[in-house]
């Protein structure tokens, strides 16, 4: 996928990937890094030491890999549920403080849609049935 980037027009160059270990292999380091993105990939204790994981494992930052659970927490939000409020982080108060900005989102969204659709003349349906 990294490698396609530049064939869509994508330029991403000083970007920070910061992914899990899941990530951590010599390839997506030598993608990263070929098109100029600094890897922020947190590395297994047992894997193979290639070149560009050894160059990696100098740039790595933990403070920045901290919000990697907060990254994956809105995405997964956003995959799970079909775009639903349903919101996961891992601390309490970050569920209240972001389900709340993502619930006020949420309806500016739905707004705009349904303002644009009245604009257009087309047919509002409803979007989930409750039983």
């Amino acid at each position: 996928m990294l490698n396609r980037l530049k064939k869509y027009g994508v330029d991403l160059a000083g970007s920070i990937f910061n992914a899990d270990k899941g990530y951590d292999g010599e390839r997506n380091f030598e993608s990263l890094f070929g098109i100029h993105v600094l890897p922020n990939i947190k590395q297994r204790a047992n894997a193979k030491k290639g070149k560009n994981r050894k160059k990696a494992a100098k740039i790595f930052n933990a403070s920045i890999y901290h919000y990697r659970g907060l990254i994956e927490g809105i995405f997964g939000a956003e995959e799970i549920k079909h775009h639903q409020l349903y919101c996961r982080f891992r601390l309490k108060n970050n569920q209240k403080r972001f389900g709340l900005m993502k619930s006020i989102g949420w309806n500016l969204e739905v707004l705009n849609r349904l303002q644009c659709a009245n604009r257009l003349g087309l047919k509002i349906t409803q979007y989930a049935i409750s039983n």
